[in-house]
């Protein structure tokens, strides 16, 4: 197989991986985003019942609802963390905040900005747009001193993730 076949063979496998790599971003982004509004209605609900709960007299099971709801939720997460400290609001925001990737990010050869979904992330976490990264393989392809595809001195992988 001659170079310039691997080339080519090469930058259809990156295409096709791209396709792939958008589609299952597609169907993971949305329930990242319910969970993610799922956790904040939640946090909320938690907020207000804490004033509720502090000022109602009445007695019977729809006022323990709430400590049986938080009770099921300290169990549920006891078996995942062992630290024995609770977190603070502000820490378990930033730790979610830590966890959602960006929804844009600039394309590291032309500076636009993307949603994240349009970029392809290569080993060394730069992020290229469709268009620079065909560049890229085109460039590769039509001299051989940029062959094969590099950034950061690594070559670009076309393996899937």
């Amino acid at each position: 197989m001659s170079d310039e076949e691997l080339a080519w063979t090469l930058y259809r496998q990156e295409q096709d991986d791209e396709k792939l790599a958008a589609s299952m971003a597609k169907r993971s982004l949305p329930s990242r985003e319910v969970q993610t509004a799922r956790d904040y209605e939640y946090a909320l609900q938690l907020q207000n019942q804490d004033a509720v709960v502090e000022t109602e007299n009445t007695e019977g099971p729809g006022r323990y609802r709430h400590f049986q709801s938080q009770a099921d939720f300290v169990t549920r997460e006891s078996h995942t963390h062992s630290d024995p400290m609770a977190e603070s609001s502000a820490q378990a925001a930033r730790r979610a905040a830590q966890k959602v990737p960006p929804k844009t990010a600039a394309c590291v050869a032309c500076t636009d900005v993307f949603a994240w979904k349009e970029l392809a992330e290569v080993s060394c976490g730069h992020t290229y747009c469709r268009e620079c990264v065909s560049e890229l393989f085109r460039n590769a392809m039509t001299d051989e001193s940029l062959f094969p595809p590099r950034c950061c001195r690594q070559v670009l992988s076309v393996e899937r993730r």
